[in-house]
């Protein structure tokens, strides 16, 4: 018999309960979909980091890092690998195009991975692993010829792969750009035997470094293995880094304040609404008393409104925010996806 009543009354108020039920749903939606985007960008991110090699700290000096130093910073008590590391950039021949030069004497730190392609070849003196975006958006195909210009120095490769690299994700020439062209910019990647074939010589301005050492005990033991002190970047001051953790740190803050938003209004509207309803069915509730109901159940018949509302809403929302969460993994994120995939 509750039963029943709780469904005519529900009908007769359906244009409240229709309106918490939206706001709940809301609510949910936006706290599950929130949630699973960051969480999924967080998980594909680092994993990609990781299958790249993306360094931990990049030391700098303009004057260049020789063997040795690179001995004596790999003999560091808690550094894991270390490479010579050099990034240019170049402009394409006959073009505006730029295009960061890229070498890393050791694939293994601040490397790439090959999305097709060959596999990278240290010793080749004609290669170059291109970025994929950068050669899907100028048409340039695998066995083509790219030129650069670097200062006075033009010199020729052939496209051997195309890669992603951890180093790039967030592809922009500098931190004043806003969004990634990769119709104007890119980055190759060549083996340090064709650095040397170019320069005619080796020259490292920077070793990246992978190692769990905190910033400042890193910065004291490499300043003790150099001799001297150098300038210490932490992958916290990369754009790569920062701007991707950045979006994730967005995303936690959004689906922790704009649920609870939802979810206050859908509370406040809910108690404005069963105060009416218990106001406006004083007759009805005396006359359950009559009818032998005690306190408990009729309190858990006009308690069950409310348990029902929440619970409808609650699955709405669920299904929706993780329905929008994949339209966003495959539209926006979908080179987050498909980082995942090559992990």
């Amino acid at each position: 018999m509750l039963f029943r009543k709780r469904l005519r009354t529900m009908w007769q108020y359906k244009a409240q309960f229709l309106s918490m039920i939206l706001m709940i749903a809301l609510g949910i939606g936006i706290f599950t979909g929130f949630n699973i985007e960051w969480f999924t960008l967080e998980k594909d991110t680092d994993a990609f980091f990781e299958k790249t090699g993306f360094a931990d700290y990049r030391i700098a000096d303009e004057t260049g890092f020789s063997e040795e130093k690179l001995d004596a910073v790999r003999k560091i008590s808690g550094v894991d690998d270390a490479s010579r590391y050099l990034s240019v950039n170049a402009t394409v021949q006959n073009d505006k195009d730029i295009v960061a030069v890229t070498v890393s004497e050791n694939i293994n730190v601040s490397g790439f991975v090959v999305t097709s392609g060959a596999d990278y070849d240290k010793n080749s003196e004609d290669g170059m692993w291109l970025s994929d975006q950068y050669a899907e958006a100028n048409n340039i195909q695998l066995g083509d010829s790219l030129t650069l210009v670097y200062g006075n120095l033009t010199f020729s490769g052939k496209v051997r792969g195309l890669i992603k690299s951890g180093e790039y994700l967030i592809c922009i020439p500098d931190e004043t750009a806003l969004m990634p062209d990769y119709s104007s910019y890119g980055y190759v990647y060549i083996s340090p035997a064709f650095l040397e074939n170019v320069f005619g010589m080796q020259y490292y301005p920077m070793i990246h470094v992978q190692s769990d050492l905190e910033k400042q005990a890193f910065i004291d033991a490499a300043d003790d293995a150099l001799g001297y002190t150098a300038l210490v970047l932490s992958k916290d001051e990369t754009v790569s880094y920062a701007e991707a953790h950045g979006e994730m740190n967005e995303g936690k803050t959004m689906g922790g304040i704009l649920p609870v938003l939802f979810l206050a209004i859908a509370v406040l509207t809910m108690v404005t609404t069963m105060h009416r309803l218990t106001a406006s069915e004083k007759t009805q509730i005396g006359t359950l008393k009559a009818l032998g109901f005690k306190d408990w159940r009729i309190t858990l018949h006009y308690t069950g409104y409310a348990l029902t509302i929440g619970i409808i809403g609650a699955v709405i929302g669920y299904f929706a925010g993780f329905g929008f969460a994949q339209i966003i993994g495959r539209t926006v994120f979908s080179s987050s996806i498909e980082m995942k995939g090559m992990v």
